[in-house]
């Protein structure tokens, strides 16, 4: 009796079943990644993050977009801005995030793309203080599983502010 005669189906079953658990454990959990996205601000001309926060997203495990996008569409160019022409600024470019996250990930979207306002984006942050993130989505691949995706926006020269303890955001 050759090897391949002793294999019995159970043992396929089985290796089958296995592969269904372990898949169904990737999907139904999802792994959860954060991420920058950097607009440039038509009112200051500024983008970008600064090098101290470049580096800051670089050692921690926030990502960010390897590319500052330009004024996202429908951006209000008034100078100089104030409040209202900042949130509708950002608005814009939060449309913009989400268009470009539907562009990129297309077919793989499970549900809706989220965005600023929705009830599923809000979170804590370290200090227990309520934070509503600008973008989320849940993408899934037969590679990487279920990924839950938030995105902060951001439009305009950032830099490394409200940090205390040398922790940003604490």
């Amino acid at each position: 009796m050759s090897s391949f005669e002793s294999f019995d189906s159970r043992y396929a079953a089985l290796g089958l079943g296995m592969y269904g658990l372990g898949h169904g454990i990737v999907v139904n959990y999802p792994k959860t990644q954060f991420t920058w996205s950097f607009y440039n601000s038509p009112t200051t001309g500024g983008w970008g993050p600064t090098a101290t926060l470049k580096s800051y997203l670089g050692d921690s495990k926030i990502g960010s977009n390897p590319n500052t996008y330009a004024n996202a569409p429908g951006s209000n160019f008034t100078r100089p801005g104030n409040l209202q022409i900042s949130q509708q600024n950002h608005a814009a470019a939060v449309a913009a995030e989400v268009s470009r996250i539907k562009n990129q990930f297309g077919s793989s979207i499970r549900g809706e793309v989220l965005s600023n306002g929705e009830a599923a984006l809000r979170m804590q942050n370290l200090r227990g203080n309520a934070r509503t993130l600008d973008v989320g989505v849940r993408t899934r691949s037969f590679w990487t599983g279920s990924v839950d995706r938030f995105v902060e926006v951001k439009t305009g020269l950032m830099d490394l502010k409200g940090t205390r303890g040398g922790h940003a955001g604490s």
